[in-house]
């Protein structure tokens, strides 16, 4: 099974490598966070290019993260669409290796991508004279993280629905979408209208809200990144828990991404 997954792993780079789509999705985002990081360098001076640093560092890395998160749903997306799913189930290899190798060529390519932007935040780090502190490689590590959730929920709706149908569940179906609606029954609540059904609501959206996936673990606990990226005693193992948290995250999304192509290598 490792010389499948192997072989397997290398044919998906390869495809990415030549993929029009994620060249024209990489070329569109590199041209605009180019465009929005032009100021940063030509009106910075020695007491606010710390912040731009920092600010530089956080958003390479966020769209590194995100860009990775989607790997997974274009592969599969584009097996979907020549309909060679069934072709891949009654191959030889186990089908567990290839669904494996399309998660691998994804992880490999985004940590080639964070471990980029990290040379080029220290190499800005040592020409700007700024101090490079290990919040940026910690910024780094968790949203490769993050961007390790969204590959699997991703890869994993995209087994079943269209790309577009797959991101506006992503975008909907998230803690902070059911937090926010959460505080807003509550706050209804609490101004004084108490209703069965609306109480049955704030409960029911508890509980989706326990049950939607998060995709910064921990967040409220590194407020600190926004400032002085100085990494405090203890917050190490806010990094711990995002890690297992990102791979229970990737075990569902591998097997509910099994569950689906086996139903439709059946079909």
């Amino acid at each position: 099974m490792r010389n499948h997954l192997w072989l397997h792993t290398r044919t998906h780079l390869k495809f990415l490598a030549r993929s029009r789509v994620l060249f024209g999705v990489a070329a569109l985002v590199a041209v605009g966070t180019a465009i929005g990081m032009v100021p940063a360098f030509f009106f910075t001076t020695n007491a606010n290019r710390f912040d731009v640093l920092r600010d530089i560092a956080q958003e390479l890395h966020w769209v590194a993260g995100t860009v990775t998160g989607g790997l997974g749903l274009l592969i599969v997306w584009s097996h979907r669409r020549q309909r060679s799913i069934k072709m891949i189930a009654t191959k030889p290899s186990p089908l567990e290796g290839w669904a494996a190798s399309v998660f691998l060529a994804a992880v490999l390519v985004g940590a080639v991508a964070h471990t980029s932007v990290a040379a080029v935040v220290f190499g800005l780090s040592w020409h700007w004279h700024v101090p490079y502190e290990l919040g940026f490689a910690y910024y780094g590590a968790m949203q490769m993280l993050r961007s390790l959730i969204l590959l699997a929920v991703l890869t994993a709706l995209g087994t079943a629905f269209h790309p577009v149908i797959s991101f506006l569940v992503v975008l909907l179906f998230s803690e902070s979408t059911f937090d926010g609606l959460g505080t807003l029954v509550a706050g209804a609540v609490q101004a004084g209208i108490h209703t069965t059904a609306l109480g049955a609501v704030l409960k029911g959206l508890k509980v989706v809200y326990w049950m939607a996936p998060t995709y910064s673990p921990m967040a409220y606990r590194m407020q600190w990144l926004r400032d002085s990226m100085r990494v405090p005693s203890g917050a190490w193992r806010y990094l711990l828990i995002g890690a297992g948290y990102a791979l229970l995250a990737s075990a569902f999304g591998y097997l509910l991404m099994l569950t689906t192509l086996r139903r439709r290598s059946l079909i």
